[in-house]
This record gives C-alpha cells, structure tokens and sequence, in this order.
C-alpha cells in the first residue's frame, strides 16, 4: 500500500506533546521543549528497503552494524559501521540494506532549532558524509560520541536528564556549525517551511493526481495564484521546481510498488505518474544509481529478511535489551572518553587524538567480523 503524503514529508512517529516521551523496551525517545524550540527524535531501527521521502527535520544518520546505501540529493554512497551522513532539511532521501542486519542511529531535529543559532534565522545547510579517510577525523569522532551517549542516557525523565540530552543537541548543532557547515549555500527562512496554505494545497492535489499529467495552470486554479508564483513558491519554499517536486512524488510511490508488488515495471511506471518506462529508468537512476530491476534484484538477493523489516518500517525499533546494539554504542560513546557523556569533552593531545584513531578503526573491524559471527539481534 502506498503512504499518503503526510507520511513522504515526514516518516516520524507523531509526538504526544509531553517533555520526553521514550520507550522503556525500545530505543526510541522522543524530545519536546517548545519554551526552547526544540523538538527532536532519536531512534535505532534495522534499515530494509527505499522509503523515499524528504521533511524539514535535518536527518543524521549513523551506521552501527551491517552496510547502509544512502541515497540522498542525486548522491549514493555506501556506509558501514562508524559512518555518519547528514541529510539536510528538504532533501529528497532514500536508505537500503547492502547486507542483513543493517542497523543505524537516528537524530531528527526541526529546522527551527538550528536556524535559532543564526543571526537572520536562515536554515543552514551542512555537507557531513564519512569516507573511510574522514572517519575518524574529530567532527565525526565527537559526532559518534555525543549521539551514541544520548541514545544510551535516554528516556530523559528526570530535570537532569533533560538538561543532559538537551546540552547533546547543543553539541550536535556547534559540531555541525564548527565543522561542516557550507557557507555558499542557497539559504532558505526556516519560518516558512511547510506553512503556507497554498503550497500545501498544491502539494495535496500533487499527491492525489500523481498518476496524471500535472500543469502549473491547473495548480494555479488550485491554489487561486497566478502560475509564476506558484512556481516561485515552491522554489522558495522548498528549493525546488514545480516538475522536480512532482517528480519525487512519482518516485516514491513507485519504489512502494516495486518493493511490495510484483506489478511489472512498465506498469509501476505508468501507474506512478511516468509518461513511458524510459523516462521512469532515467528518473529512478538520477536519484537511486540503479534502475528499477537493478533494485528489484538486490531486494530478491536479501530474501525474506527484507520483507519482515519493511513490514514494521518506523513502527518497531531495536530493543534496549539487544547485547549487540548496546555493546556498539558503548564503544562509540567511550570512544573519546570514559563514560557515556554527552559533555563536551577537552581538547586532547597528537599522540591521544590518533590512539583515538587508531581505537575506531579497530572498532569498526570488530564490529564487521561480530556481524559475521552472529546473527543476534
């Protein structure tokens, strides 16, 4: 069954409006400060198949166990265990397990938050994706550190706790400022994302009728605007044209398709919205790298086990009582210190700073070969 639309922009559990909502038997908790602006969430859940979407919640990802595809604004890149990537607010994104068992660490924090630490409250774009080269250099060293404690110190129930994990965030956010910021990028008024009543009109309309040809005239007459500033709000709003977005609506009720039936692509094309299979491969291919049997393939190759975990897709998450997940934790939340912390921690020497080094290679190593020894979750 394909998702409605409201879950493309944001596949995040709805929040219940408390301080800190968490789960005793998951990892899984959610943060809401709205006197500070603050609402984020944190989970840890085992990757499957695409699951297109983009929101206005700045995404980081960090891969714990398995290998992790990540498909993100026209790049793929294929991460393991120690990897982080950024997926910045708006960008169209997908993940996909390269192995079984890929697990990763989630933060989802809203724009608005980030855009606070800004003189003219623009949201800030970020480029924050691991290499084996980078990996441990100290923005993602500290990165690793700081969301690996907060995972581990949550739920927050208590005035300190909260105090903790909120002080983890405002790690997050200076780590991201100090080492990773782009400072050419377009920026965007993080006050209008996702607010204006005639874009989500348009967007509504895009959504029901994905499957037909869409002009600007007729979400003129849907919105009651002239078609250039229809056009002019989605470039400014959400950084794309009127076509691309369309696009992205097409794509992800196609990849649903292609992974939960056993329609026939030229069919799934069609039925998503794409004139001709041709133009469906070409789309596919810019924002995948592969084409649509390609992908098929890969899903046959990981057998069933894809399947179970595309049936609980953000509806269950990694137990708290799994030994392996929180033994990789502990080690990237120890890795530059001594306890789970999420405390900055002083500037360290040459000699420690590449012990540290040294420590998450070794780390990653470990936690490759445990993959292959074991099949505990």
């Amino acid at each position: 069954m394909v998702r409605p639309l409201a879950h493309v922009f944001s596949l995040l559990p709805a929040h219940t409006g408390a301080m800190g909502q968490g789960r005793n038997d998951e990892f899984y908790y959610e943060h809401l400060a709205p006197s500070r602006g603050i609402h984020a969430w944190q989970y840890v859940y085992e990757i499957g198949s695409y699951h297109y979407n983009w929101h206005p919640a700045l995404e980081l990802l960090l891969v714990l166990t398995g290998e992790v595809e990540v498909c993100a604004d026209g790049s793929t890149s294929v991460l393991g265990p120690g990897d982080l990537v950024l997926i910045n607010s708006g960008e169209g994104h997908a993940t996909l397990a390269k192995t079984p068992n890929s697990v990763v660490l989630l933060l989802h924090l809203d724009q608005s938050y980030l855009a606070g630490f800004t003189p003219d409250g623009a949201a800030q774009t970020f480029a924050c994706r691991s290499t084996p080269v980078t990996r441990s250099d100290p923005g993602f060293t500290e990165l690793r550190r700081i969301l690996a404690g907060m995972m581990l110190g949550t739920p927050a129930d208590s005035p300190g706790a909260i105090a903790s994990y909120e002080s983890g965030l405002a790690r997050v956010v200076q780590l991201l400022f100090e080492h990773f910021v782009v400072e050419e990028a377009p920026t965007l008024r993080a006050d209008t994302i996702g607010r204006d009543t005639a874009l989500t009109r348009a967007t509504a309309y895009i959504e029901r009728h994905h499957c037909e040809r869409i002009t600007l005239k007729q979400l003129s007459e849907v919105t009651g605007y002239f078609p250039s500033y229809v056009s002019e709000l989605f470039s400014q709003t959400l950084g794309m044209t009127t076509s691309a977005y369309i696009r992205r609506v097409r794509l992800a009720h196609a990849v649903t398709e292609l992974s939960q039936t056993g329609k026939r692509i030229s069919d799934v094309a069609i039925e998503s919205g794409f004139p001709e299979v041709k133009s469906f491969n070409a789309a596919f291919h810019q924002a995948f790298g592969k084409t649509p049997s390609q992908y098929r393939q890969h899903l046959r190759e990981l057998g069933d086990r894809i399947q179970l975990v595309d049936e609980s897709f953000h509806e269950q998450f990694i137990p708290r009582s799994s030994e392996r997940i929180n033994r990789v934790l502990r080690s990237f939340a120890q890795m530059a210190g001594s306890c789970p912390s999420v405390c900055p921690r002083p500037a360290l020497g040459p000699l420690v700073e590449g012990s540290i080094a040294e420590s998450i290679d070794l780390a990653h190593d470990l936690i490759s070969r445990l993959e292959k020894l074991s099949g505990v979750q």
